[in-house]
């Protein structure tokens, strides 16, 4: 229930995020490639849930991009350590039900491309492959990854951007 509602809660904040304009959270000329293709970075967001019993925090990760009229975007769910804070390198958790710090879900872990002016959708998760998280303070982080998802889809980067945050603590 716990996965639901973290769940529920980054879709309506990142349909909410997806509405407001690019300029909000400018990628620096930053980009990402997915399925090949280079997206540049017109949003970043973070969103973490602290869980305040067990020390632990659960964040998920995204990158929006844009490349003529398709939308790209990647999110990876990764939890860690509350005191030890989020910078870290993650690795799949291998579709465990087990949430282990240092990993990220590989269900909850997802890339989506919208085109056709929001007519066609190819989606997919499960990815494997490392991601790193860097925090530089004030907001500012670099996402770096280098994953294949469930559908030989490959999507990597070297993001460093100001990142849109929300943080929701959880007794």
């Amino acid at each position: 229930m716990k996965n639901f509602f973290r769940t529920t809660v980054f879709i309506i904040s990142i349909v909410f995020l997806a509405s407001c304009s690019s300029d909000d959270n400018g990628g620096g000329g930053a980009s990402f490639t997915l399925g090949g293709e280079a997206y540049q970075v017109n949003q970043a967001t973070l969103q973490i849930f602290n869980n305040m019993s067990e020390g632990t925090s659960d964040a998920s990760i995204s990158l929006i991009g844009s490349k003529g009229a398709k939308t790209g975007s990647v999110s990876f769910n990764v939890m860690y350590n509350t005191a030890e804070g989020i910078g870290g390198t993650y690795v799949s958790d291998e579709d465990s039900w087990e949430e282990i710090e240092g990993t990220y879900s590989s269900w909850l872990s997802s890339y989506t491309v919208v085109s056709g002016g929001g007519q066609d959708m190819i989606s997919s998760n499960q990815p494997i492959g490392p991601v790193e998280i860097v925090s530089h303070g004030n907001n500012q982080y670099t996402l770096e990854f280098d994953v294949t998802y469930n559908d030989d889809v490959t999507a990597s980067g070297n993001v460093k951007t100001t990142f849109t945050v929300q943080t929701m603590n959880i007794d």
